[in-house]
């Protein structure tokens, strides 16, 4: 029987404190080895092109679209359980005005940033059954919710070394140089690709913070993909319909893909589990309109996006912004590949 054990907190970010599971003082700062396992559904996803998504392989890139779907809002086209984001134009963060900002060390400064190049991202969170099948080991807490749900407990490192999986299988250079294994993996950005190149790696990888925040508007300017937020703490309709937070999930992971997608045809981007993207942290990202960002190094961790089963519903606006760096059973992640 598993116990949990409160351990010092790693993550930093929007209501910071350690909470037994089940109370009302959730949020997605929390770091142990995991709540009590229940046992969820292993239904599979509604949607049959997520359901076994395979890693890529070795076929052409990008893959050739279905001729009988016609492009999604924005021109974005989903295939193979991945989705095509067009280069754009959007505004970063949330204005002064959002209900529940800056609750947090990081701050959610609204600025311009504009994306130049077309990449593709994941249409569905990492499952466990993709991650066994290609590192051969599943360190997920909620291992009893089946190779549908989200992997979880895993560290940044764990996630970039899975996306040069892909790329090796595909035939594509590495954007990452790792060492070790499973939880000792040690990974950082390919010498080629540091100081802001991490748009010209051929290979897959962790989406930059703005390409993440970018596809998870999907279009839009409100604070969820699906509409204006009501509520910080209780539940919120306009979430509901779009992820799972502390007091709608149950306490526990879910299928990818049962809740609604956003506009692009991306699937839990809010809830379920907080998502590592590629940037160091930094604390406030700052007014001054970027152009394909990505930050230097710096020594707060990684930035993760998204909320999770465990946050309150405020922690699942399009602009919050954690800082980690280690695993928790709220942390998994999607991959991202620049296109040609």
């Amino acid at each position: 029987m598993r116990v949990l054990a409160l351990l010092p907190l790693l993550l930093i970010g929007c209501g910071s404190r350690s909470a037994l599971l089940g109370s009302q003082s959730s949020g997605d700062s929390v770091t142990s080895d995991g709540p009590p396992v229940t046992n969820p559904d292993d239904a599979g996803p509604d949607r049959a092109f997520v359901s076994d998504m395979a890693p890529p392989d070795g076929r052409p890139h990008p893959l050739p679209p279905d001729p009988n779907q016609p492009p999604l809002p924005g021109g974005a086209r989903c295939w193979n359980g991945w989705c095509v984001i067009q280069p754009g134009t959007f505004q970063m963060g949330s204005p002064p005005w959002e209900p529940c900002r800056n609750w947090s060390y990081t701050l959610e400064t609204q600025h311009q940033v504009t994306l130049t190049r077309t990449y593709e991202l994941a249409a569905t969170e990492v499952s466990q059954g993709q991650f066994e099948a290609a590192m051969g080991h599943n360190p997920s807490w909620f291992d009893e919710c089946g190779k549908h749900c989200p992997v979880e407990r895993i560290r940044w490192h764990e996630a970039v070394a899975y996306c040069n999986k892909l790329s090796q299988k595909a035939g594509l250079e590495s954007c990452y140089s790792c060492t070790g294994s499973q939880q000792s993996t040690q990974c950082t950005t390919h010498v080629q690709y540091e100081h802001g190149k991490i748009y010209d790696c051929p290979g897959y990888r962790l989406p930059t913070e703005a390409e993440w925040e970018y596809a998870y508007r999907a279009g839009t300017s409100t604070a969820y993909y699906s509409g204006d937020n009501t509520s910080c703490t209780k539940t919120d309709p306009k979430a509901d319909i779009i992820g799972w937070y502390d007091l709608t999930s149950g306490g526990k992971t879910h299928p990818s893909a049962k809740k609604k997608p956003n506009a692009w045809g991306l699937y839990d981007m809010a809830g379920n589990v907080l998502e590592w993207t590629h940037d160091p942290c930094h604390q406030d990202l700052g007014a001054k309109a970027a152009v394909d960002p990505s930050p230097g190094a710096s020594a707060t961790g990684r930035v993760l996006k998204g909320g999770s089963w465990f946050s309150f519903v405020r922690l699942l606006r399009g602009a919050y912004r954690n800082c980690g760096d280690t695993h928790s059973y709220i942390t998994g992640f999607r991959c991202a590949r620049t296109l040609p």
